[in-house]
This record gives C-alpha cells, structure tokens and sequence, in this order.
C-alpha cells in the first residue's frame, strides 16, 4: 500500500513537457553560462531567474553557499510544475548520481532564512541539504500550494529546519530529515527555544502532509504545530519518527526554554494575549517518539481534534501520550480525541492521560487498546540505526527497534480502521487478521520451521582485524540477505544485499575502506517466509 516514490520520481524526470527547457547548475560553472550541462551556471538563483512552468533545474554535487535568503515566488502550474533537483537518478535508484548538493548559508546576514517559498505553488524540491542558516533552513509562506519537497535534509540552522505558514496548503514534505537545529549561537545568545525540527504553524493553511520523515536533536520540538489562526485546520503525519528533541546537540545541555516534546500537537497563545484557543486538527498515524526531553505526544492547549493511530512512545519523561488536557483546552465543536492501537514503554504512571471527561472535553473520545508494555514485548529497544541513511526508494532504513517479538499479546489485537485516507488509500493497512498495536506492523508468516536462534541461520567465520565480514550461511536456501555496517553513532557506513545463496556460500563483505572503531553490523535474512534481523558488534583492527 506504500506510495511508490520511484514512480513518481521517473514520471517527472522522463516526462518533460514540450518546449520545456533543463537548466544545470553546478560549483564549476559560470552564471554567463547558457545553463546547460556543458556550460552550467554557477548559482541556483540564476537558474532560478530563468524558469517558467515546465522547466527544470538538476543542481549537481558541491556546496553552494549562500550569502542572503533566496526567495522563490515563481509558481507552476498543475500540469506544467517547475522542478528543482539534485542531478537525476538513474532508473534503478532515487539516489543522485554524483551527491546531494548542499546549500550552506554560513555566510549570510543574522535572521535571514536559507530558502524560501513565496507562492511558489506546484514546485518540486527534490534531494538538496539546507545547513547553517541564521534562521529558518527553509520557510514556506504567501499561501504556498501544491507544491512537494521530497528527500531533503535541514540541518545545523538556527530556527526550525522546515517551516510552514502563512496560509500555505495542499503541501508534501516527504521523506525528509531535519535535525540537530538550534537557536543557539556562537556569542552565546539564543534561548534554544525556537529551533523545531519541522514546523507547520502559526497562520499555516490546511492539508499540509509530512510523510516518512524524521526529526532529531533540535533544541526545540520534534513537530510544532503552535497555532494564531480562527481557521481549523489539518496537519498529516505518516510514518514519522523523532526522538532527542529539547538539548543542545553540541554539548548535551538543556535550558528552561527548550520545550522538547517530540510532536506538539498544536496549542496558541493564552486568550490574555488577546488569542482565542485555536483548532488545529492533527491525525497521526504509525508514529514514533523517543528520548525527548518532555513529552512524546503532546496535546498541548489545542482545542481541535487529534487523532494517533499505532503510535509508539518510549522513555520521553514527561509523559508518553498526554492527550486530554483538562480545563486548558477550549475545544470547537465536534472535536476528537482518539488515541487507538497505540504502545507506550517507559514504567512511568502517566504513560497515558486518557482523554478527559470535564465539561470543556464533551466531545472527547475515551482511548481504546492502547497499552503500557514491558521490554519482552519488543524484538530490541536499542535505537541503533534510526539516523541511519535511507532505503533505496527514498523510505525510512529498517530497524529493529520497538518491533513487536513473536509470541507479544500486542499482535493483532487492534482496532481496524476503513475509513481513514492513508497514502492516498483508504483504510491503514495491516498484515494479518487485525492491526497489532504500535507503529510497526509485523509480517505474517507461514513457515513452521522455528528460526529463533541466529546460530540456526548463519555463522560468522572471525578475520583477524576484520578486513572483511566473512558469513557462512547455515540454511538449505536463503533469499534477500543484507548486511548493514553502522558506525558506534548509529550512522551507516556500508551496505551490501545478496539474493538467493545456497547454504554451502559464503558471503564475503569487504570492510577495507572503513577505518579503526567499533561498528555495528546489522544482518536481515529471510528463511521461506520467515524474516530475522540480527545484530552484534565487532572491532575492526
């Protein structure tokens, strides 16, 4: 049921419309250029001065550095979008060719953004990294629709990475990261209060959609959907991840004014201030939120709807779910709250604040099959892996982290939900008979041979200073089998994936390039219909 990135990568590399014109960009070009692959120009802005709906811009790998906020108010059409692209992948791969070009924006005067989108509607922003603005990485604002950015990464800015407001709409951010943010200078002024990872908030329009993204280590929030407007409103996370929010990712310290929840599920200014308690409708689903200063999911003073489904929250110590606020919510009309199918690990009482049931809350929804859990529910909770770099096809990297083990009474007990618009579906879909709860959803299997010791599947031949991971295959016939290599900061190093290997084979895995540490591999193989992912740790010499 997944959205199938590639597809829609290919579609708007290889169907360019008619008379349309491709611009390139690159560090060794030239804004006297022509802009073309031969003679490219030097700078984004120029590129960007030239296109009109239907063209394109492929920016080629390199830093490009950038001295004031570049503002892009060109906007497309529904049939003639304008695109703005790392160099294209092949046909195999959403990857760029030769790197993902980074704009750095070091150099440019105190509280100016890095990009940003002024009715810039129907664009798409694909494979480019936002460093080290004064403020924003990227902003969106001027009512901004129909626009996506796709495979981005915002990082070391000093505001939130990625912003929406200003009565933006009908706008995609998918499989994007934004971490390590913080309103924290060099002369030791800011407060760290301010840098979320992603922000969809104050005047932002409605249906604005965040897919398979992941947000870390802001000094900040995760998510904030902090909210100044008298419309409701709706914000979409699917597939989401964020976890280490709320500390100062240089040193480790934290201040007062670094909220650090993971998702802050709306809120707004006290009515004092002369701001009515606002609406912000959030629909979460299959989200995780981990290791944040406060809360994992946050309700806030949202007067609006919030409904979570299969969520998962671990050790954030304010709380897991804090949804149910009491008399610090004015809800409108008709509001919801609805947190079903969801898990939360942290042995704290308030895992869970069930929706309220005082007479501000009438139109609340008691939560149904959501349960405190212990660690033997859980294949690992060892967040190995969750900044990990991203599959193939652009999604979030696999891990092991908080899935469910075979045998947990959290297996296919959850609510079924058909009326739901997932992924542009309807209904969230599941692997067995019901939904298990929590964000991962286990695979159904069918083999009867039983494969729950590693030493069953595989044996590792040692190497003397592991030069090479050496693995002799203990199965009759093993298909898909890859082995990732994570450095001791849960960073990818190397990637490698062989199909359909005899159990006389081995794997041999060169580690040559890597340099003297500890690494962690990780081995995913699959016995018939059976999958195990398997971990453990070595020293290369």
């Amino acid at each position: 049921m997944k959205q199938k990135i590639t597809v829609l990568l290919l579609t708007l590399f290889l169907s360019a419309k008619l008379l349309s014109t491709t611009y390139f960009v690159a560090t060794t070009g030239s804004d006297s250029n022509a802009g073309t692959i031969d003679k490219p120009f030097l700078t984004v802005p120029k590129a960007i001065g030239k296109v009109i709906a239907g063209d394109t811009i492929y920016v080629r790998t390199g830093t490009y550095p950038g001295t004031q906020t570049l503002q892009i108010k060109k906007a497309g059409t529904s049939d003639a979008r304008i695109t703005l692209s790392a160099y294209p992948p092949d046909l195999t791969s959403v990857y760029p060719k030769d790197g993902r070009p980074v704009m750095d924006f070091s150099s440019s005067a105190t509280g100016s953004q890095g990009y940003r989108l002024s009715g810039a509607n129907y664009w798409h922003i694909y494979g480019l990294k936002f460093i080290n603005a004064p403020d924003n990485g990227m902003i969106v604002d001027y009512s901004t629709n129909n626009t996506t950015v796709e495979y981005c990464a915002f990082y070391h800015n000093h505001d939130a990475g990625f912003q929406i407001g200003d009565s933006s709409h009908d706008f995609y951010v998918i499989n994007c990261d934004s971490y390590e943010n913080a309103d924290i200078f060099t002369d030791g002024s800011g407060t760290g209060g301010n840098a979320d990872g992603f922000a969809a908030k104050l005047a932002v329009g409605t249906n604005v959609i965040f897919r398979g993204c992941r947000s870390w280590k802001n000094s900040d929030d995760g998510w904030d959907g902090y909210l100044r407007s008298d419309i409701p409103i709706l914000t979409v996370l699917e597939n989401c991840w964020t976890w280490g929010n709320g500390i100062y990712w240089k040193d480790g310290t934290t201040t007062s004014n670094m909220n650090g929840q993971g998702f802050k599920l709306g809120g707004c200014d006290a009515a004092a201030d002369g701001y009515k308690y606002q609406a912000h409708h959030f629909r979460l689903i299959n989200c995780l939120s981990a290791y944040n200063k406060s809360k994992g999911f946050d309700q806030n003073n949202n007067a609006g709807s919030i409904w979570l489904y299969n969520c998962t929250s671990y050790k954030n110590p304010g709380g897991e779910f804090q949804v149910g606020n009491g008399s610090k919510a004015i809800y409108v009309a008709g509001a919801e709250e609805l947190v079903t199918n969801c898990v939360a690990l942290s042995g704290t009482s308030n895992a869970f604040r069930t929706a309220n049931t005082t007479t501000n809350a009438t139109n609340a929804v008691l939560t149904t099959n959501n349960f405190n859990t212990s660690v033997s529910d859980f294949v690992s909770v060892d967040s190995t892996g969750l900044s990990a770099i991203r599959k193939i096809d652009g999604s979030l990297p696999d891990i092991s982290f908080m899935h469910l083990k075979t045998g947990s009474t959290l297996i296919n007990t959850g609510t079924v939900y058909t009326a739901i618009e997932y992924y542009g579906n309807t209904g969230i879909p599941f692997n067995d008979t019901a939904p298990d709860l929590g964000c991962f959803q286990t695979l159904k299997t069918t083999a009867t041979n039983n494969l729950s010791y590693s030493e069953r599947l595989y044996t590792i031949i040692p190497t003397t200073k592991f030069d090479f991971l050496n693995i002799k295959l203990n199965l009759i016939l093993v298909s898909d089998i890859t082995i990732e290599i994570f450095d001791i900061t849960g960073i990818e190093v190397a990637k490698s994936t062989y199909t359909a290997k005899c159990g006389t084979d081995n794997i041999r895995m060169s580690l040559n390039h890597l340099g003297k540490s500890i690494y962690i591999a990780k081995i995913i193989l699959s016995d018939k219909n059976k999958i195990l992912v398997d971990n453990f740790k070595f020293i290369k010499g």
